[in-house]
């Protein structure tokens, strides 16, 4: 049972490229010396955006540990979700307030390399907080009773030790940023065409799948061989914040908050120019419940699928290849994703709804899966392994030992996923033939220059985001409570 079901997982996780496939007829080998280019662009955007990530990210750590240490309270409640918040928010926050608050903003490579920094700075400090705590606090105590100076510290010793921690942050790093999509089209340009970009070019304008196909091939094989050198595996260690002067500085707190400010200013001011446009606009009045309405379906049916993925990768979540190959995935191409639900099943309203429901899932699962579900299973291995050694079938370890214990994680993940799915403009842009969901008119609104508008929607986008997040995440509390009482 758990054979079949773990092929059933594999065949949903790879969908969207045998869709592609099979209506390509194949696959077309004809690169030209411009996609070489934009591959040699994409490469070296994600490289330049995951070591400004790292760099900044180390400098923020720091930063962290310091309030760890002198503000508990600062570091528990403030700087801490300060750091996760552009990457639980919803993509399009992050690009709306940036384009709201750095005026003029560097459209083009220099914006890239801003937002996928922004996005991505505050989990690699958190990454890097824990590493260093755990592996340099006690060496940096050894420096300081010998003398030496933060610099020799760090450089003599202190990097040596986590290069390969870091590397392996930066690797992930880099995967996101090389599979990015929403961010390099809406402020690439036409001159800063990224794999995503171009494969999208080559369905939507050329109408050539077989070389999307292909593209889209090379991209997923080469993030799979990046992300198969990224530790699987996360050891259970303790941290253990000292003081002292090597693995601390309060330059790193401001650092570790521009991007939360960033999102959280831009957000707020000229309510009052939004408010006149929203009133100017009667069309947008009369579509705006049925829009609203249309993304509460996506957000919660994306809750749902999400939460019977994390499930079915629960049960066949164990040693062997399939562990490898589902922590190794990436996640499918935006684009490609997009376009294979599109063109099979009947057009429609509700047919681009499902089509969202399932293209967003399947691009979230597998980012929320390394970020903390694969963490929690591992954690249930040795009691998985007793009961085996028991007698116990797959089923019964499931039902009684996986299911109960994974299942508030599972849902408070698949509310992240509901909470992204209100943001969700990128595959739904493709899936979609008119703006059927907030998201896609906040898109709409920010291409026609009416940012004010945009970021009064967004708050509206962002309270209706929170509800559904709290309704996963509360089911699964409530669960958890009742289960330990």
């Amino acid at each position: 049972m758990r054979r079949a079901l773990g092929l059933l997982v594999i065949i949903i996780i790879f969908s969207p490229y045998a869709l592609s496939f099979f209506h390509g007829q194949g696959l077309s080998f004809d690169i030209s010396y411009n996609d070489i280019n934009v591959f040699a662009f994409t490469l070296l955007q994600a490289f330049l955006s995951s070591l400004a990530s790292l760099v900044l990210g180390f400098i923020a750590a720091l930063g962290l540990i310091y309030s760890a240490n002198r503000y508990p309270v600062f570091y528990k409640w403030i700087l801490r979700p300060s750091c996760l918040l552009p990457n639980v928010v919803p993509v399009i926050m992050v690009i709306l307030a940036s384009l709201k608050v750095i005026d003029p903003f560097p459209f083009g490579f220099t914006g890239i390399l801003l937002l996928h920094t922004l996005m991505n700075l505050g989990i690699v400090a958190l990454s890097i907080q824990k590493i260093v705590s755990n592996k340099l606090s006690g060496l940096s105590e050894v420096s300081a009773l010998f003398g030496a100076s933060r610099a020799q510290f760090l450089f003599r010793g202190g990097l040596q030790t986590i290069f390969g921690d870091l590397a392996m942050v930066g690797l992930f790093v880099f995967a996101i940023c090389y599979s990015s999509f929403a961010i390099p089209l809406v402020v690439g340009g036409s001159q800063f065409t990224t794999i995503e970009v171009l494969i999208f070019e080559q369905i939507r304008l050329e109408g050539d799948w077989a070389k999307a196909s292909f593209l889209a091939l090379l991209q997923a094989i080469s993030i799979f061989v990046l992300c198969y050198f990224i530790p699987q595996k996360i050891e259970a260690t303790k941290e253990s914040f000292r003081r002292n002067q090597y693995l601390s500085s309060r330059i790193g707190i401001p650092i570790a908050l521009i991007p939360a400010l960033i999102i959280i200013i831009g957000l707020f001011g000229s309510f009052s120019m939004g408010m006149k446009q929203f009133l100017r606009l009667d069309l947008l009045r009369a579509e705006l419940p049925g829009q609203i309405l249309n993304s509460l379906v996506v957000a919660i049916g994306t809750g749902l699928f999400s939460f019977l993925l994390f499930n079915l990768i629960a049960f066949v979540f164990y040693r062997g290849t399939l562990k490898k190959i589902i922590l190794s995935y990436a996640a499918p191409s935006t684009v490609i994703c997009g376009f294979a639900f599109l063109i099979f099943g009947p057009q429609g309203e509700v047919s681009s709804l499902i089509r969202m429901i399932l293209g967003i899932s399947l691009i979230s699962v597998p980012a929320l899966i390394r970020l903390q579900f694969a963490n929690t299973i591992y954690s249930l291995e040795r009691q998985r392994e007793v009961a085996v050694l028991l007698g116990a079938s797959d089923a019964e370890v499931f039902k009684r030992i996986i299911f109960p214990q994974s299942f508030f994680s599972a849902c408070f993940l698949s509310g992240i996923a509901s909470f992204w799915a209100w943001g969700d403009f990128a595959l739904s842009s493709i899936v979609a033939d008119r703006s059927h969901t907030v998201a896609l008119v906040i898109q709409a609104l920010m291409t026609s220059y009416r940012l004010e508008l945009a970021v009064l929607l967004l708050w509206l986008l962002l309270i209706c985001g929170i509800l559904t997040f709290a309704l996963f995440s509360g089911i699964g509390y409530v669960y958890h409570k009742k289960l330990i009482s």
